[in-house]
């Protein structure tokens, strides 16, 4: 994928396509701030704090004008309707990405004690998680269709669908697959002999 196909990219370039005021800009700019943050830097212990709630909250609000940017929905008394159904799918997702969160904690607490009911379980949690998400994202898709027809409902879910994979990717590669530690240790030991 070249740069110019990159999400960001597009972000960055619909910043020089609008006419809207400098805070509006700097938002975006921020929101691609952020989301390199976020996705680049967050810690386990840093989730539970009170600064990755003013993170997230920040993202949101960054979220938000990106996705009434990309739609040209702002947010006035006649796209009341969009914006409270934008509200309630944002309620629904942040519930489920709570749970997975719990999931790669879970994961990362128990990585080097963990059996194989726990490993199940959590594989199953993992599963179930994210037919939760598939299944929210098809009936707001349907919503959202429905609302401000499918070419709207479909930009609003590519850029959901990218922000979640990309969260999710990180939060993948921050754990270790289970057994790398062990394989790595035993490697290091097989070496010095």
């Amino acid at each position: 994928m070249t740069p110019k196909n990159s999400f960001p990219y597009a972000i960055a370039a619909c910043v020089h396509k609008t006419r809207d005021n400098t805070s509006t800009q700097i938002l975006r700019i921020a929101f691609i701030a952020l989301t390199t943050v976020l996705i680049r830097n967050v810690s386990w212990a840093q989730l539970y704090s009170e600064d990755a709630a003013i993170a997230q909250a920040l993202f949101s609000k960054t979220k938000k004008i990106l996705v009434s940017s990309y739609l040209n929905i702002d947010d006035t008394p006649q796209n009341a309707a969009f914006w409270k159904l934008y509200d309630d799918y944002e309620v629904k997702r942040k519930a489920i990405f709570q749970e997975r969160f719990f999931l790669f904690k879970e994961y990362s607490d128990k990585y080097l004690t963990l059996d194989d009911a726990t490993a199940g379980k959590l594989a199953e949690g993992f599963m179930e998680n994210t037919e939760k998400v598939d299944k929210l994202n098809q009936q707001y898709f349907k919503k959202f269709r429905k609302l401000v027809g499918g070419l709207q409902a479909a930009t609003l879910f590519q850029i959901e669908v990218y922000t979640q994979t990309a969260l999710q990717n990180d939060a993948h590669m921050q754990i270790p697959i289970i057994g790398e530690l062990q394989r790595i240790e035993q490697r290091e030991i097989s070496s010095r002999f």
